[in-house]
C-alpha cells in the first residue's frame, strides 16, 4: 500500500539537501542511512513553478557527486517517453497538468500519449517504484495535493524540534495524520526534556481529541499502516 510523509522546515533549513540524499541513497544505495538500492524507483517531483525545478535541479546537482544531469530531467511539451524511466527524477510543474497544456494532450508534438497516459504506464509498469513528490513552495502542499488527487489519499505531518507539536496541531485541523515522537524532538514542554514517547504521544492524543477529532484504535492504525499485526510476525 502506498504511504507518505511530510518535511516540514523553515526556508534555508536545508529540506532540498535531504531530499537529494534520500533520491541518491535509493538509486546508488547508502551504508549511512542502511538503504540499499531500489534499482526500480522513478521520482516525480512536482511544484507549481517552473524557476523553483530548476533552481531545485540544480541545488540537487551541486548537493550530489552521484546524481548526473541526466538522472534530474525537467518534464516539458516535447517529452516524447510513453513512460518515466527509472533511476531518475523528473520535475514537473502544474501548469504543465491544466487543459489547455500540450502535455495532456495526445497526437501533438510527436507524441502519441498524454502525460496522464504516461503515468498511468510508468504506475501500471511491472518494474516501476514511483515515488511522487509534492514541493509546496510555500504554497501550499495540501492544496497542491487536493488539486491533483481530490480526496483519493493519506497524508501526515511531523514537527522537529520545539514545532513538533505545534505543527502536530496544525495538521490535525487540516485533516491530516500525525507522528510524534523522540526521534522528531526531545521536548516534552517549554524547557522540559519529554520523559519518553509515551508521553508526547499522550500529548499529541490531547491535541488530536481537543479539536473533536477521533483517535484511530489499534486495530484501525494497523489497516492504515498495512501492518500484519503482532501475531503474524517473528519478532
Amino acid at each position: 500500500m502506498p504511504s507518505s510523509f511530510a518535511l516540514s522546515a523553515i526556508t534555508g533549513a536545508g529540506k532540498t539537501v535531504i531530499a537529494a540524499a534520500v533520491i541518491e541513497a535509493l538509486l546508488h544505495g547508502s551504508a549511512d542511512l542502511g538503504a540499499e538500492v531500489d534499482p526500480n524507483a522513478t521520482f516525480l517531483w512536482i511544484t507549481d513553478d517552473p524557476a523553483l525545478n530548476r533552481q531545485t535541479r540544480n541545488k540537487m546537482l551541486d548537493a550530489s557527486d552521484l546524481l548526473l544531469p541526466n538522472t534530474l530531467i525537467e518534464i516539458d511539451d516535447g517529452f516524447l517517453e510513453e513512460q518515466l524511466a527509472t533511476r531518475r527524477c523528473y520535475f514537473l510543474n502544474t501548469q504543465k497538468l491544466s487543459k489547455s497544456s500540450r502535455l495532456v494532450q495526445s497526437g501533438t508534438n510527436q507524441r502519441q500519449l498524454s502525460f496522464w497516459e504516461i503515468l498511468a504506464n510508468t504506475i501500471h509498469g511491472a518494474k516501476t517504484n514511483l515515488y511522487l513528490i509534492l514541493d509546496e513552495a510555500h504554497r501550499g502542499m495540501k492544496r497542491t495535493a487536493d488539486r491533483l488527487f481530490g480526496d483519493d489519499y493519506r497524508w501526515s505531518v511531523l514537527g522537529a524540534g520545539r514545532s513538533q507539536m505545534k505543527i502536530a496541531a496544525m495538521g490535525a485541523a487540516m485533516g491530516g495524520n500525525v507522528r510524534v515522537g523522540l526521534e522528531d524532538s526531545l521536548w516534552g514542554g517549554k524547557g522540559q526534556l519529554a520523559e519518553s514517547n509515551a508521553q508526547q504521544v499522550q500529548q499529541a492524543r490531547a491535541i488530536v481529541e481537543g479539536l473533536g477529532l477521533d483517535i484511530a484504535t489499534p486495530d484501525e492504525a494497523r489497516e492504515i499502516l498495512s501492518l500484519k499485526g503482532k501475531d503474524k510476525v517473528s519478532f
